[in-house]
């Protein structure tokens, strides 16, 4: 694991009263400034879209640390190739990435409590987090099927029943990227169904699959890699 310090005690930070998760897509674009080039000339973008350890960031409030993880992301980087001129996917591959930024706030205190073994919590925690991740995978897919940078047919003959093994879902009628979509929206609301009984009564939770570390936020990514050529050589940032 790797850490890139933000934090620079040689000048007064204008920036510590600003959230950058307030400022919009285009917003962030237009005022991102690489700090690769000033104050962390110790790495580059390149290195950060490129390297296969976790990274983290350190650094206190406003030192730019969430402004990082935003740029990197699909929704932003979709704006900077619209802004070069550059085919979406092209981009992306030239820029070797393709970033998810996944924001973990409050929901966080529903993983607890309740007389329920923290064990079991944290279980469950990991089993949200990969349908989480899976969820924004299939996100991105759909918006570069929508934009005819993927193929629609590869995807739906190929790439569909793959995810649909993977998830545990055998229903025939589910064909396309947006019942994948459904998949996954089913499975969170059984996480939301065992959280809402869990306050009332003693409950156990019972998905119709439990994922564990890795098993859709790694093993999605080597389907989508395989079933797509066009993004097998990206690296897929969290």
């Amino acid at each position: 694991m790797n850490r890139v310090n933000l934090f620079n005690s040689s000048f007064e930070n204008p920036f510590k009263g600003i959230n950058a998760n307030g400022i919009d897509d285009n917003e962030m674009l237009k005022y991102w400034h690489s700090p690769f080039k000033t104050f962390i000339k110790e790495y580059s973008e390149d290195y950060i879209f490129n390297d296969l350890q976790s990274i983290v960031f350190m650094g206190g409030r406003g030192t730019g640390k969430t402004m990082i993880l935003r740029y990197f992301s699909y929704d932003v980087q979709k704006l900077e190739s619209k802004k070069l001129n550059e085919n979406l996917i092209e981009h992306m591959q030239k820029i070797k990435s393709l970033g998810f930024y996944i924001r973990f706030g409050l929901e966080l205190k529903s993983f607890e409590g309740f007389e329920y073994p923290q064990e079991k919590w944290k279980i469950i925690f990991i089993h949200y987090f990969e349908l989480s991740i899976c969820s924004k995978y299939i996100n991105v897919l759909i918006d570069l099927e929508k934009n005819n940078q993927i193929c629609t047919q590869t995807v739906n003959t190929l790439l569909i029943p793959a995810l649909k093994q993977t998830l545990g879902c055998d229903n025939t009628e589910y064909i396309s990227l947006f019942d994948v979509k459904t998949i996954l929206n089913n499975r969170l609301m059984e996480i939301n169904k065992f959280r809402e009984d869990i306050v009332f009564h003693n409950a156990e939770f019972k998905p119709v699959k439990l994922f564990k570390e890795k098993d859709l936020s790694f093993e999605v990514v080597r389907l989508i890699k395989k079933y797509i050529p066009a993004l097998s050589t990206v690296t897929f940032l969290i």
